[in-house]
């Protein structure tokens, strides 16, 4: 009883969190429009508005989708990445007004990303032998996946700036100025070593936690939601 209380009790916290952020983009949205209508933003920045209530219901999607569930708190934590990143930096405009804003999320995303890439190695390679994983694998592994991450996100900003002109990856400043040499590829390189840095600190996470509760990786197995009952089996099973 105490268990079902403790999981009711995250599972509330996941909604209040989630459609508290959502309002905050959805209220975004409807300002954006209209800004939009009177022409005081550009059609990017509307696009970017709108898509960022997509996002940030990207976990529904997946349980929906896929048909299976993991811990709350993993969406808590994406809702409140999404927060910080999303609303506060894009939306607000933390980015411009705050020089290390950038350098803050990039941090995050590396330690979080390379935290939760545990849940791949768990459906993928660990399956039932969670518990006997090989440690200095997953650990390469975590940095690895942080770091592509990384990179597909630099090879995203890229193309978004192609297409809408935008400065995504600061290679002009904020009054239009283009910048040379190696002043235009520092924001790019800078966000990258930040996202390893952030792998490094996921790791060290990962590692004080296991020693702390040597089945700690366990914490992170995918669940599969059966179609008959809705009742819930691990996806190891």
């Amino acid at each position: 009883m105490k268990a079902k209380h403790k999981y009711h009790f995250w599972d509330i916290f996941n909604l209040v969190i989630f459609y508290s952020v959502f309002c905050c983009f959805f209220v975004a949205s409807i300002l954006a429009i209209k800004n939009f209508i009177v022409g005081s933003i550009e059609v990017s920045v509307l696009i970017y508005s709108l898509l960022f209530n997509v996002l940030v219901c990207v976990p529904f999607f997946i349980k929906k989708i896929f048909r299976v569930n993991f811990s709350p708190v993993v969406s808590i934590v994406f809702y409140l990445y999404m927060f910080v990143s999303a609303f506060l930096g894009v939306e607000l405009r933390f980015y411009a007004q705050i020089a290390m804003w950038d350098i803050l999320v990039h941090f995050l995303m590396g330690m979080l990303v390379a935290v939760l890439s545990i849940y791949i190695l768990n459906v993928t390679v660990y399956k039932k032998d969670i518990g006997r994983h090989n440690l200095g694998f997953t650990v390469l592994f975590m940095i690895c996946f942080s770091v592509v991450v990384g990179v597909l996100w630099e090879i995203g900003e890229f193309v978004v700036d192609i297409i809408f002109d935008s400065g995504f990856q600061r290679y002009m400043t904020y009054d239009g100025t283009l910048l040379i040499g190696q002043k235009a590829l520092i924001d790019t390189m800078v966000d990258l070593v930040i996202d390893f840095a952030g792998a490094l600190m996921g790791v060290g996470f990962v590692l004080i936690a296991l020693k702390i509760d040597k089945n700690f990786l366990k914490t992170f197995r995918v669940k599969r939601i059966r179609k008959r009952d809705s009742a819930v089996e691990s996806i190891e099973e």
